[in-house]
């Protein structure tokens, strides 16, 4: 399975051998980006739970995550979601993060907090279409390069 979303994903940025394509390197300002992460500790409903059983884990489906390091390799999902980066109307609720449809991916190569500045390869040229991004909880790095 590991294999296998790692080929699906670098296709995804690189192409096949039959049908290659070229990802593109888009440096954006992490002032106007929200970046989430899918919660881990979210489980089953509590319905689903045995009997006399409690949940202990939070019921929030996303935790805001300020951009570090720790988001260098992830592959982000740019989500079609209003937000306003001056702040006058709020974040986004976490139905709206929920509903959202996926514009597309990226994959964060470099991150730079002094400079707020981050850098994604991205399968399309110029700027990310809205500001907010969520990262599952995995990384990829592409070690394997197309011949040819």
């Amino acid at each position: 399975m590991h294999d296998l979303r790692s080929r699906q994903i670098r296709d995804y940025f690189n192409g096949t051998l039959n049908e290659p394509c070229s990802s593109f390197s888009v440096v954006s300002s992490l002032d106007g980006l929200l970046f989430y992460r899918v919660n881990e500790d979210v489980v089953a409903p509590s319905s689903t739970l045995p009997l006399g059983e409690t949940r202990k884990l939070q019921d929030s489906w996303f935790v805001k995550v300020e951009p570090n390091e720790s988001l260098l390799h992830s592959v982000l999902a740019v989500l079609d979601v209003e937000f306003d980066p001056s702040g006058d109307a709020g974040e986004p609720k976490e139905k709206d993060l929920a509903n959202a449809n996926v514009h597309g991916f990226v994959h964060v190569t470099r991150v730079d907090p002094q400079k707020r500045r981050i850098e994604f390869l991205a399968p399309m040229p110029g700027r990310l279409p809205r500001g907010v991004l969520v990262c599952g909880n995995f990384v990829w790095m592409d070690i394997y390069k197309h011949s040819g």
